[in-house]
């Protein structure tokens, strides 16, 4: 039963502190509502065309963020010149600290400092699961962690990233009215997580 309340209380988006309720169907019904509401049925084309078949779609979202992403070369060229300009200035303090290998300490403040049920990853497990069994994953989370981090160890393995559009408003027929997220695996995330702590 806990099992179940709590995967419909993630679906729903409900903030569980301020209502507090326990009835499943309540929760089933707000994550039911939500997806019906973000669901996008069709898209209306750069021509104005309505598009409705799965393939039009898929061309219609990949163009636009392709375009939308994609950088001006004389403009990355500019960027480029005004950065060779710009001198790095660290003192041999910082740069001590910033160099110094990541501890076992920095990953655990990494886990519990993220939100528990926030964004879940593409393995759909929350960090509330890694901060409820440290205990038992906590090892490994550290050690593929320090991997990353210490060793250079590629991160290919946990940067498999899920990107979902969020309707910017109530009106899902253009893609404009979309904005992208990232669905980031939770060890990846507690990689960035140590490294924007030491910053």
């Amino acid at each position: 039963m806990v099992e179940d309340e709590a995967y419909w209380k993630q679906w729903s988006m409900i903030d569980w502190l301020k209502v507090g309720d326990k009835n499943t169907r309540f929760f089933h019904r707000k994550a039911s509502a939500r997806k019906v509401r973000n669901e996008i049925l069709g898209l209306y084309d750069e021509n104005g065309k309505w598009c409705v078949g799965d393939k039009d779609m898929e061309q219609i979202i990949v163009g636009y963020f392709s375009r939308l992403f994609t950088s001006n070369s004389q403009f990355r060229i500019e960027v480029d010149q005004v950065l060779s300009s710009v001198k790095p200035r660290l003192s041999q303090r910082s740069s001590d600290f910033l160099d110094k290998l990541f501890t076992p300490e920095e990953i655990r403040c990494a886990v519990f400092d993220m939100a528990a049920t926030k964004a879940l990853g593409s393995n759909g497990l929350p960090a509330m699961f890694y901060q409820k069994y440290w205990g038992i994953v906590g090892g490994g989370v550290v050690s593929a962690s320090l991997k990353c981090l210490n060793e250079g160890a590629s991160i290919r393995h946990v940067n498999e990233t899920i990107v979902c559009l969020i309707p910017k408003g109530p009106s899902t027929q253009r893609i404009t009215k979309f904005r992208p997220i990232s669905l980031c695996n939770v060890i990846y995330k507690v990689v960035a997580k140590a490294l924007a702590n030491r910053l």
